[in-house]
């Protein structure tokens, strides 16, 4: 639980995921967070979130960290700021298209500073857009978040995304666009009328021309080159969004998006299949971030959305086993779903906001409380059971013991009530001075705890005894709950903390937040903590503290753990329940040392891992369980060649070379330079080693340390050597240079570079691979430069070949990155914390090992994008068959059993729009779900005429109940009921008829008393006003009584309104806001001392301070015998 509907507060100072990120990288100044607060809440004392998403983003984009910098942009920063996002955007358009889409933008706003609705036919008549360009503007638009797509019949529509940037485009370049959009438009409508008045003529010499250039050939030949022209047109434009895409799904993920970065980069991955395209370059971003779905080791990840409420989620709840979802929600509904997202049901009948919901412990019923008053008992299948009612105001929290046969609840009333389950009240419990928000039930079922608005919990038994009050939050407690074993109490307030405490009371730990905390939940093993704060979904180990962070795109109201304490579900105020699941990545960690981590290899079966840390040498299986450590070596080592049998250990000391075995025990010494050794190489036959030294050779001898020969190869130190094959060919280093040599030690090649840090062969020989700095350069044996790779933003440590020497590997800072033979970039693997070292095959290709200096091996298996994709179709099951029109597009994720189980939530998408009249577009959607699973009990015109029916006929029924017309809206509601049971998910079977007919009939009456009221005709107003209330009392709230009293009063019948102004009070006694009506009503009837009273009442309970002081300022009157109510008062009032 618990948030309040509505948050006025002042933002704090967490800011938001947008700009401050826990895990990221980018960090800012806590003092330009100060003054980021302050500017984006300095107009309307609050942040509207479209501002800070883009103030956030172009921080992150320009890499303004501190206040300085950001005082730098001048005058107004934060303006320069949405400036430069609406520039990035436009240039990503591309710059041939940049003016159009400022003119797009434009367009987009008028003069009034509002954004009309604009179909792309309206686009292109207002201008002279060319369709395929205007397209290509508005997809970017679109994907950007910049401009809402809104599919309507009979076309579809675009609108700005928000006001707030009307102005900003308006201003941007004012003079200059709106002259071109009027010359433009001016130019527009004389053709129009040239093309009206010259249609014959035009026509005729079109004819002609068509005859002319047929005959000569020459239309044939210049349609095929504007076709092709425009093939190309379309494949760069094509190319073009795919970028966009591939950009958008980055900023997602480093904006802590997963899901949704994921879902975009496999739409990017799907485009690239059907374009028969590869993932080079920029588009390489969709793998890397594909790898990043499979290999990053989050604990939990987004396994799915919940998306259906129309309005804020207010919480969330798992049943017993796990297996059912509930979500309660402001838009006055309870939605079950399954655990793979699919919706099983929606409970209507709550007439406010579903502020709480709870699980039977056997799971087979619901409980749901509501601002309406009640608690309200659902079956799984939807069935109303009971309502229990006695609560004098809004049921903020409701708990089933653990024997399931008692409910609690807790109120505004400030009581907790306890029921059966045939509605009977057991027990009312009074002790809290102000509202209580939530209720929870002790293990054992012997206690209550209850949280309240008053910054206490308070402890009870059974029968109603305070036990104890836990005294310390320093706000309003909104959430309580008891751990698995009963023995610690969990309480989350508005004072930005969770606190635990002992059961006498006694504050045990407290786990301070950034934000206010409205919601916590134990794991069922009682070690982790899950906290709603802010925007957040907090996790912590009450050992290790903060464990991880998890987002929303609005405030976390809820949390619950699932029974099994592996799934987390969050629901929020941007209408979606999140389900968040304990998964391992792909990624494998070998943690290999104590040290850093030199050198990985693997053995020529690809079954041993072998990793290097200065003078010890480890073994593992590919599992990454260590087999051996050879340990003792008396000297750092520099190479190791693994054979089938016998693995070969090189260690070198100043000029001697030492040769290990895999024991530890010494074979051979090599002794023969002059001066230091700096490098040694293995044949791969293990037969010949290749040793460089700083005495300007390179040597080569075989296993018993015999000398086969010496290579003069420079007039420099040579530092580094490598072998191919089995040494046919010698590849030294020296000071920027490479030289090539055969066997017999002959120079073949000289290759000159500034600087060389690695040189690698391709598995034919035939290609050299040298890094140099930030780029590799790919040779021949001749000497030729083949290929020159760059986009490297740090020198390169590591360069190596696939075993098919397709792919080059190549690292950098805390990375490797996967290029093609033609320097084209396809992915970059990131998770290393520090320097990686080098990167190498496996014999088969399927690995990648990585080894690093933060101590680490990891092993990338299922690399390649064919992989990757499969395993992001994995990951995204659970959304893809709750998300079914998602499945649809990505026809790569397409699988039978996958389609089949995702057809109900096809088949319910389709009745959604039946109930919205939309019959065509649900026949079709029907007719698919049908393709999906030819077992469906589903007949498409059939389901989508019945409900569309059943809709109207509900509009038809309650519109004759306003009237009073109560027999013939039974009927229509009843034959509405009647159809709306063929559904997949009815919506209309809660209903009773007769009920629901005098709901509105009653609605009614008290809507035309306020028109009444306002209207001056009091006396109507009463009349209507007690017509509602011979109906049903029960529907007649303080609020309604107290606008009665008021307006009453300010049209000087206060006399006659005053039974209204008491039955207010005595309903609602908690409401500061009737005292004040009631207060004006006894003003004007005499009664000064209880009008005081009355509006000292309003005065302690309200915040707002304009309100405050007036009443004040009457209260100073009236004390002093004046009447502060004069005519031209109560006329204000009322205005």
């Amino acid at each position: 639980m618990k948030t309040p509907c509505v948050m006025h507060a002042r933002p704090s100072i967490g800011l938001t995921r947008v700009v401050v990120t826990e895990n990221s990288q980018f960090k800012i100044d806590s003092k330009l967070i100060e003054k980021l607060v302050e500017d984006l809440a300095q107009e309307i004392e609050d942040i509207r979130p479209i501002e800070l998403q883009i103030v956030g983003a172009q921080l992150q984009t320009d890499n303004i960290t501190t206040v300085e910098k950001y005082q730098e942009l001048g005058d107004y920063p934060k303006a320069e700021l949405v400036n430069r996002y609406l520039a990035s955007v436009v240039k990503d358009c591309g710059e041939e298209n940049e003016k159009l889409a400022w003119l797009v933008l434009m367009l987009l706003t008028d003069e009034n500073n509002t954004r009309p609705l604009k179909t792309q036919a309206e686009l292109v008549k207002e201008s002279e857009f060319q369709v395929k360009k205007l397209e290509l503007v508005l997809n970017i638009f679109v994907e950007s978040g910049l401009v809402i797509f809104l599919p309507e019949k009979p076309a579809n529509r675009y609108q700005l995304v928000h006001d707030y940037l009307v102005t900003f485009i308006r201003q941007k370049n004012d003079n200059e666009i709106l002259q071109e959009l009027k010359k433009t438009q001016k130019k527009q409508r004389k053709l129009q009328k040239w093309l009206v008045r010259g249609s014959v003529t035009a026509s005729f010499v079109m004819a002609l021309l068509v005859v002319g250039m047929a005959i000569f050939g020459w239309q044939a030949h210049k349609e095929r080159v504007k076709a092709n022209t425009q093939l190309k047109k379309s494949i760069q434009e094509e190319n073009q969004i795919m970028i966009f895409q591939a950009n958008l799904a980055e900023m997602k993920l480093k904006s802590n998006d997963q899901l949704g970065s994921l879902i975009t980069a496999m739409t990017v991955s799907q485009k690239l299949l059907d374009a028969k395209l590869e993932a080079t370059n920029e588009l390489s971003k969709v793998t890397t971030i594909l790898a990043v779905s499979a290999y990053k080791e989050d604990k939990f990840r987004e396994l799915n959305r919940l998306q259906g409420h129309e309005d804020s989620v207010v919480d969330v709840a798992f049943s017993s086993d796990g297996e059912i979802v509930a979500s309660a929600s402001s838009d006055k509904t309870v939605k079950l779903w399954n655990r793979q997202g699919e919706l099983l049901q929606t409970l209507q009948g709550h007439k406010n906001i579903v502020k709480d919901v709870a699980f039977s412990p056997n799971g087979e019923i619901v409980a749901s409380a509501s601002s309406d008053r009640t608690v309200k008992l659902w079956n799984r299948q939807g069935k109303l059971l009971q309502t229990l009612q006695g609560h004098e105001d809004y049921v903020n929290g409701v708990a089933f013991s653990p024997n399931g046969e008692t409910i609690a609840s807790a109120s505004g009333d400030r009581t907790v009530k306890l029921w059966n389950l045939q509605g009977k009240l057991l027990q009312t419990f009074v002790g809290h001075e102000n509202p209580v928000v939530d209720i929870a039930f002790s293990p054992n079922g012997e206690t209550i705890a209850s949280a309240s608005d008053d910054r206490t919990v308070k402890l009870w038994n059974l029968q109603g005894k305070l036990l104890q009050t836990f005294v310390g939050h320093e706000d309003r407690v909104l959430d309580v709950i008891f751990s698995p074993d009963g023995q610690t109490i969990a309480s989350a307030s508005l004072d930005k903390t969770v606190r635990l405490w002992n059961l006498q009371g006694k504050i045990l730990q407290t786990l301070e937040e950034k934000n206010p905390v409205y919601g916590v939940a134990f794991s069922p093993d009682g070690q982790t903590i899950v906290a709603a704060s802010g925007w957040t979904v907090r996790l912590w180990n009450l050992q290790e503290g903060l464990l991880q962070v998890l987002w929303h795109e609005n405030y976390v109201n809820s949390v619950a753990f699932s029974s099994d304490g592996e799934t987390i579900a969050s629901a929020s105020s941007d209408k979606t329940v999140k389900l968040w699941k304990l998964q391992e990545g792909l990624l494998q960690t070998i943690k290999a040392d104590e040290d850093e981590v030199w050198q990985v290899k693997f053995s020529p079966d690809g079954k041993t891992i072998v990793t290097v840390s200065d003078r010890t040498v480890k073994l593992w299986n590919q599992n990454g369980h260590l087999l051996d450590t050879i340990e003792g070596l008396e000297d750092k080592v520099y190479a190791i060649v693994l054979q089938d049998n016998d693995h070969t250990i090189a260690t070198v000391s100043d000029r001697t070379v030492k040769l290990w075995n895999q024991q530890g025990q010494l074979l051979q010494t090599i002794q023969g330079h002059e001066d230091r050794v700096n490098s040694v190489s293995f044949s791969n036959d293990g037969q010949t080693i290749a040793t460089a030294s700083d005495d300007k050779t390179v040597k080569l001898w075989n296993q018993q340390g015999q000398l086969l020969q010496t290579i003069q190869a420079d007039e420099d130190e040579v530092y580094g050597v490598r072998l191919y094959g089995n040494g046919e060919t010698i590849a030294t280093v020296s000071d920027g240079t490479v030289k090539l040599w055969n066997q017999q030690g002959q120079l073949l090649h000289e290759i000159h570079e500034d600087i060389v840090n690695d040189v690698s062969f391709s598995p034919d020989g035939e290609t050299i691979a040298i890094a140099s700095d930030k780029i590799v350069k790919l040779w021949n044996q001749e000497g030729q430069l083949l290929q020159t790779i760059e986009g490297h933003d740090d020198i390169v440590n590591d360069v190596s070949f696939s075993p098919d020497g397709e792919i080059i590997a190549t690292v950098t800072d805390k990375t490797v990155k996967l290029w093609n033979q033609e320097g084209q970039l396809l992915q970059t693997l990131e998770g290393h914390d520090n320097l990686v070292y080098m990167a190498e095959f496996s014999p088969d290709g399927e690995t990648i090992a990585s080894a690093s200096a933060d101590n680490t091996v990891k092993l990338w298996r299922d690399w390649r994008i064919e992989d990757l994709t499969k395993l992001g179709c994995d990951r995204l099951n659970d959304y893809l068959i709750s998300h079914p029109q998602e499945l649809d597009k990505l026809k790569i994720c397409q699988t039978y059993g996958r389609m089949k189980v995702a057809s109900r939530s096809l088949a319910i998408e389709g009745e959604q729009l039946s109930r919205e009249g939309k019959v065509k577009e649900a026949i079709a959607i029907f007719n698919k779900a049908l393709e999906w699973n030819s077992d469906l009990n589903l007949n498409p015109r059939k389901r989508a005429e019945s409900l569309a029916e059943a809709e109207k006929l509900m509009d038809k029924a309650t519109k004759l109940a306003r009237e009073g017309k109560i027999e013939t809206a039974v009927e229509k509601y009843q034959q509405a009921k009647e159809l709306d049971k063929v559904a997949f998910i009815p919506t209309m079977q809660n209903i009773d008829p007769e009920t629901q007919a005098r709901y509105q009939e009653v609605d009614a009456l008290l809507i035309k008393g306020i028109d009444l009221l306002k209207k001056g005709k009091v006396k109507k107003a009463i009349a209507s006003y007690k017509q509602a209330e011979k109906i049903d009392p029960t529907q007649i709230y303080a609020r309604n009584l107290g606008l009665l009293c008021w307006y009453g009063s300010l049209y000087k019948q206060a006399t006659d309104v005053m039974f209204a102004c008491e039955k207010a009070v005595a309903l609602d006694p908690n409401d500061g806001l009737v005292f004040d009506t009631r207060g004006l009503a006894r003003a004007l009837t005499g009664d000064i001392e209880g009008a005081i009273a009355d509006f000292q009442v309003f005065v302690e309970w309200t915040d707002d301070e304009e309100y405050k002081a007036q009443r004040q300022e009457w209260i100073k009157a009236l004390q002093a015998g004046e009447n502060p109510f004069t005519d031209e008062v109560l006329e204000k009032l009322r205005d």
